[in-house]
């Protein structure tokens, strides 16, 4: 796990990791005493396949990435780790495919955004309080 951070702008990159209460140290040690919101939260999103109960041990699935980022409270989420390849019981879509049945109904659903393979995400200027 690695949180950029430029003292304007941050962004965590979780690499292949699982939902732990551990998983949000990094942002609280380093944004949370300047109270300061992660920005973008890059987390990786998988298919759990039923016959690998231990999956989640060391991958998040679609559901997991959605609580993690409500944990980091990150202004965006961008999901990877998807579209790849097929697997041997899902398809390479599958773990998106599912995180989009997810997101109208989630309460930050409008706050993900998947970025197809090539596209350019331009972080919105935040407005400051006055």
């Amino acid at each position: 796990m690695y949180l950029f951070d430029t003292n304007s702008l941050s962004c965590l990159f979780a690499g292949d990791t699982a939902l732990t209460p551990e998983s949000t140290h990094i942002v609280e040690l380093q944004l949370a005493p300047e109270s300061r919101r992660l920005d973008i939260a890059l987390l990786p999103i998988g298919h759990a396949p039923w016959w690998k109960p231990g999956f989640r041990k060391g991958h998040l699935t679609s559901t997991d990435a959605l609580t993690f980022f409500e944990r980091l409270n990150a202004r965006y989420l961008i999901p990877y780790h998807w579209g790849t390849f097929d697997h041997v019981t899902s398809k390479a879509h599958d773990a998106i495919d599912r995180l989009r049945t997810q997101l109208p109904a989630h309460s930050r659903g409008a706050d993900v955004r998947i970025l197809e393979p090539g596209a350019v995400f331009e972080l919105p200027v935040e407005e400051k309080e006055m």
